[in-house]
């Protein structure tokens, strides 16, 4: 008996972005503050390539935040801007509009 653990709703994800990903000029990903490795897709890299991306770090105020500094700081050595954000609060939302405006800005 085989079992596919690939749900079909995650393949289907999968195909959109890489059909639209020449559409979009940065990509979120909107990670978990608290869980950071474990709430990202690990197909992730492989998919958005060389695209600009933010990564929203939600729930900020509910993780220790010595851990988050640590976070924001491992993207940074990545070249990759990670924004603390609170989706329910809306504290957060400000600095990823300047972010996206700033990795959209033509060279």
């Amino acid at each position: 008996m085989h079992i596919n653990w690939y749900p079909g709703h995650m393949k289907k994800t999968k195909e959109l972005i890489q059909k639209n990903l020449k559409l979009v000029d940065v990509v979120v990903e909107l990670l978990d503050a608290r869980i950071p490795i474990s709430s990202r897709n690990p197909q992730i890299d492989e998919l958005v390539g060389h695209k600009p991306r933010v990564v929203l770090l939600n729930k900020y105020d509910l993780c220790d935040q010595r851990i988050l500094k640590d976070w924001i700081a491992y993207y940074k050595s990545r070249g990759i801007v990670a924004i603390p954000i609170n989706s329910i609060s809306g504290d957060g939302v400000k600095d990823l509009l300047k972010q996206i405006k700033v990795e959209t800005k033509p060279m």
